[in-house]
């Protein structure tokens, strides 16, 4: 049987030998800029399937999430550049 060496406390205090706060914070950044680029290729095949009487609102949503994708990118690429 499995048996952990090191208990929980170890994982979520970086002062015990866990992940880093920055790295958590870091692996968050990226997850988060992933999730709105696939956002962005959802909505780009929708707005490519879309009939004409709804292309609208699937550009709109499309542009949304262009949107959100280059803010997470900057968020990011920010936290990027502050740890040098």
């Amino acid at each position: 049987m499995f048996r952990a060496t090191r208990g929980l406390g170890s994982v979520f205090n970086p002062s015990r030998g866990g992940a880093s706060a920055t790295v958590l914070g870091s692996n968050r950044k990226l997850e988060a800029w992933r999730a709105s680029a696939r956002r962005v290729w959802i909505c780009w095949n929708a707005l490519l399937a879309s009939p004409q009487e709804g292309r609208g609102y699937a550009f709109v949503a499309y542009t949304a999430a262009l949107d959100a994708e280059a803010a997470a990118a900057a968020d990011m690429a920010a936290d990027m550049a502050a740890r040098g």
